[in-house]
């Protein structure tokens, strides 16, 4: 994901168990901001996670009086953590978020290390095929309507793209060795030269001034 500098405002140094020494002095170099959530957030797998981490976001939002469709970035964190917290298995999916005024953008960036799209969705006996194909045509699949690991599925991506397009923003989800890149004008899907465990999520809205 090309928002690195979202975990460096978090608590990453600590999060990830870098030596007291280096928390320390991160530490001391580290501002509190209003315009981020100040941490890494877990998705942990526990009821109404999506509405405590929605709120955090509206807090955000409402503090520095962004003008942005507030509803529906609500909607879409909702979505995704929830989209998280019920796929992500035996691994904690993560969310972060920061406001760029100068730039005019929000950025929410959601990720975990799991297993991923494809086998996923290859546990689902109608998509078992999967497994077998490349990573990009199970990250199509995804944002195909009803698609899921479960009986039954509901809208989940497909719906958050949508919104994003709406928005005038940009869509980004990487899985395996492959990726998608979404905006109101276009839609891109490849392969990487690498492959990453999990599914990384990163979301770039403008803000008008």
């Amino acid at each position: 994901m090309k928002g690195l500098d979202l975990i460096w405002h978090a608590n990453f140094w600590d999060r990830f168990n870098f030596t007291p020494e280096s928390v320390g002095q991160e530490g001391q170099r580290r501002l509190r901001t209003t315009t981020s959530l100040n941490d890494i957030i877990d998705i942990e797998k526990r009821d109404r996670i999506e509405e405590e981490i929605a709120g955090g976001v509206q807090g955000v939002l409402r503090n520095n009086s962004i003008n942005i469709n507030h509803s529906a970035i609500t909607t879409m964190v909702c979505e995704l953590v929830d989209n998280f917290s019920r796929h992500s298995e035996q691994t904690l999916g993560a969310f972060m978020m920061q406001y760029y005024p100068n730039a005019e953008q929000l950025i929410l960036a959601v990720a975990d290390c799991g297993i991923g799209i494809r086998a996923s969705l290859s546990t689902n006996p109608k998509y078992a095929y999967l497994s077998s194909r490349p990573h990009h045509e199970a990250l199509a699949k995804a944002f195909e309507p009803l698609v899921t690991r479960f009986e039954e599925g509901g809208m989940g991506l497909k719906d958050v793209r949508d919104e994003i397009q709406q928005l005038d923003g940009t869509f980004i989800l990487s899985t395996g060795d492959a990726y998608v890149k979404f905006t109101n004008q276009r839609e891109e899907i490849g392969s990487m030269a690498y492959e990453l465990p999990g599914v990384q999520i990163e979301l770039t809205i403008p803000v008008e001034v």
